[in-house]
């Protein structure tokens, strides 16, 4: 599936502005209408059947954006390029065990009034099926490497920054569930719809990935 797009938004508010008291040096953030941000790009997404037990969904987004500030907020009119990349990968390897890993990145790249360095994470998880496949064990551990964050600086105006932004990311989780009753229903009625394979077809774009 291949996307070409194009946004243009005004008022743009959705990235944090910051004003410096210069006397006392102490910043504040805040958002405000600040400028035009254009983004025109590319998107690409692939499932792949590696193998009957490997199976894998890939995207990439390829876009260049520009932001331009108000006059009452500067005169910042600036141009960048970023690339992202996002995959899942599925593994069955017997009847009950099964595995995933995926991961996204994040190209360098200019937004708002900083200059943000790369992101990248990468999660994993196994499960298996235990009493008679009514109950499943999983356990999942997300950004492995503990590398998700914003790192970014800001050379703009009166404001030359460095901002560091780390919550915690890696996390281990492991977890129980367990169908109880019969999972097949029987006598029940199909009401067809005249849309059904429109449905369909937007469920399937629905499902797939997606980069941070």
């Amino acid at each position: 599936m291949t996307t070409l797009y194009a946004s243009v938004v005004t008022n743009c508010y959705d990235f944090l502005d910051y004003v410096q008291n210069d006397s006392t040096k102490v910043s504040r953030s805040i958002t405000q209408n600040f400028g035009t941000y254009s983004t025109y790009g590319l998107k690409f997404y692939v499932p792949v059947n590696f193998t009957s037990w490997w199976t894998g969904s890939f995207s990439a987004d390829a876009s260049y954006q520009r932001i331009k500030a108000y006059q009452k907020n500067g005169t910042l009119d600036k141009g960048t390029q970023a690339i992202s990349l996002a995959g899942i990968q599925d593994f069955s390897l017997s009847n009950s065990f099964t595995a995933q890993i995926s991961g996204d990145y994040v190209s360098p790249t200019f937004y708002g009034i900083g200059q943000f360095k790369a992101d990248y994470y990468v999660n994993a998880g196994i499960s298996k099926q235990i009493l008679n496949h009514n109950g499943k064990i999983s356990l999942g551990v997300t950004d492995i490497f503990n590398t998700h964050r914003d790192f970014s600086t800001i050379r703009y105006q009166n404001l030359n920054m460095t901002v560091y932004d780390k919550i915690e990311t890696r996390v281990f989780r492991l977890s129980f569930s367990y169908n109880f009753g019969n999972i097949s229903l029987k006598g029940t009625t199909k009401h067809d719809t005249g849309n059904e394979d429109e449905q369909q077809r937007a469920g399937s774009v629905a499902g797939k990935v997606t980069p941070n």
